[in-house]
């Protein structure tokens, strides 16, 4: 029998709150990505039943990390809050490679990891030296308006509700599968309730995975600079607490629109049940995705 160790943690966790925020995901680190079978890494992604499932491995002869994300119900492309919790994983507890990357340091001290996806996505990680926020650079999607297409209006009536095609002010669509809805000012993001049935069982004339809902924040008010919400039950994740790889769509998007702003980093509040907290920047072609991980529990399961 084989023993394997898992750890479960919570990415881009509000550090102002008490109580558990963020969005969990579970992370199991193998020494081969061969040492499970593609078969029970699936299974083991249902059996955890989170958003995510991620199974890391390094890469033979290289600086890098193999990154495999599962959904309960699919292997998925991308997955930005499972990649923190995984980086915040391999940077702060003992496992196989604490010796290989406690030799990687940047010349400021910042520790730096590399991922590689099985698409060939590189993701680049950093545990800023100064704080507690581990940073991300992921490719950044420029999104293209599909606004004016018939089959936009069945999604929204889906995300939002009939006759509530006002509500939204824009609607774009990266080539990822990612959509955008920008919500009108006035009206409260908190209230939407998809039809997750309908989302499933649309017939639409461009592939959709994951939907995301923003809206412009109140920053003087409130301290953030937008919301969102993200949608993907074509995945089976209904609602996903915190997603990181929204804002490689969602932060190019308002890096667009509030230009009037003169932050360095946009801070977004993810307004799910359990919320969250992303700081984010886009340079050049890349988004930089930025938060804080609380570590829930960790253990081990076997399999035969």
């Amino acid at each position: 029998m084989a023993k394997f160790k898992f750890y479960v943690g919570n990415a881009f966790a509000d550090p102002k709150r008490t109580d558990l925020s963020g969005n969990p995901a579970a992370v199991v680190i193998l020494e081969n990505d061969s040492d499970i079978d593609d078969k029970i890494k699936q299974s083991i992604g249902t059996q955890f039943n989170l958003s995510e499932t991620v199974f890391v491995s390094k890469q033979p002869n290289e600086d890098e990390f193999l990154i495999r994300w599962f959904t309960p119900e699919k292997e998925a492309e991308l997955c930005g809050h499972a990649t923190l919790v995984t980086s915040h994983i391999l940077l702060t507890e003992q496992h196989c490679y604490t010796k290989f990357i406690q030799e990687i340091k940047l010349d400021n001290g910042d520790q730096q990891l590399k991922f590689k996806s099985k698409w060939g996505t590189k993701i680049q990680v950093t545990l800023d030296s100064n704080n507690d926020n581990i940073i991300m650079s992921f490719p950044s999607y420029v999104p293209v308006s599909v606004e004016s297409e018939k089959w936009c209006d069945k999604l929204v009536q889906a995300l939002i509700g009939a006759n509530k095609r006002d509500w939204i002010n824009d609607i774009r669509l990266a080539d990822n599968g990612y959509i955008l809805l920008q919500l009108k000012d006035g009206y409260n993001i908190k209230e939407i309730m998809p039809n997750y049935n309908l989302c499933k069982t649309l017939e639409l004339d461009k592939p959709v995975c994951l939907a995301i809902i923003t809206q412009r924040a109140n920053y003087d008010v409130e301290g953030v600079h937008f919301y969102a919400r993200v949608f993907a039950p074509w995945y089976g994740v209904l609602e996903d607490p915190v997603c990181g790889s929204a804002f490689t769509l969602t932060s190019p998007y308002w890096n667009e629109k509030l230009q009037d702003s003169n932050s360095e980093w946009f801070i977004a509040k993810q307004m799910s049940k359990r919320g969250g907290i992303v700081y984010t920047r886009v340079e050049d072609d890349r988004t930089l995705i930025g938060g804080q991980v609380q570590l829930f529990c960790e253990g081990h399961f076997t399999l035969q």
